[in-house]
């Protein structure tokens, strides 16, 4: 029986890897995969049962180590964090939004081992799905005009990123990272927000559902996805 499981696995493993395209919970399609964001035999056999939790809260900024050096941009294009204009109101909204829709980059995302296409833009410097980014900028919006500013910490992650957190967390030169492939960071749908900074956590703990947003990890109280 063991042997069936590993040779399904090695199959399955070889599946995701070679096909040019396949299919997330939505049905959507994926494009091509470059060979080195396929999902490996082991990581796919420690993946399993894994929870996508990272375990340890994010900082202000990713200055320092691993996911903040530059060569984790996996793109260059227009930051579209929250603005207001001089009277309090939000900058054009719609327009932002389909600009946001019409600039996104296509990129390679996992989640559960499984590969799928999504589409990311920036916020924050941080790429995030377009569509929860477009939600995350109408509840900043909302919650500034309570004065409470939110900001992402940490957003959507290659399997380069991923692959790296991981290896530094194997090492011990590095905080507490999830399976490569296993990651929520690797849907592009998981945020990690600024909870640690005055009345963000019990603004979104009464606020962050009505915009689609939840916690999915009880142990991460920064960390927010929106489906």
């Amino acid at each position: 029986m063991k042997s069936f499981a590993t040779g399904f696995a090695l199959l399955l493993v070889g599946a995701l890897a070679g096909c040019a395209s396949a299919t997330d919970d939505a049905g959507d399609v994926t494009a091509t995969t470059a060979e080195d964001d396929a999902i490996t035999t082991e990581e796919m056999t420690e993946g399993m049962g894994s929870d996508g939790a990272d375990g340890v809260e994010p900082g202000d900024d990713e200055s320092s180590g691993i996911e903040g050096s530059d060569r984790f941009a996996p793109f260059h294009g227009p930051d579209f964090a929250p603005q207001i204009a001089n009277d309090g109101s939000p900058i054009d909204p719609a327009v932002v939004e389909d600009q946001m829709i019409e600039s996104c980059h296509r990129v390679t995302g996992y989640r559960r081992g499984h590969a799928f296409s999504l589409c990311v833009v920036n916020i924050n410097g941080k790429p995030v799905e377009v569509h929860t980014a477009i939600a995350f900028r109408r509840m900043a919006l909302a919650a500034s005009h309570r004065g409470i500013h939110l900001w992402i910490v940490s957003g959507f992650r290659t399997m380069a990123q991923q692959r790296a957190l991981y290896r530094a967390y194997r090492n011990g030169t590095g905080n507490l990272a999830a399976y490569p492939g296993y990651s929520n960071h690797q849907s592009g749908h998981a945020l990690d927000l600024n909870t640690h900074s005055r009345g963000v956590a019990s603004w979104l703990r009464v606020h962050a559902h009505g915009y689609g947003f939840k916690r999915t990890v009880p142990s991460e109280l920064w960390h927010w996805e929106h489906w």
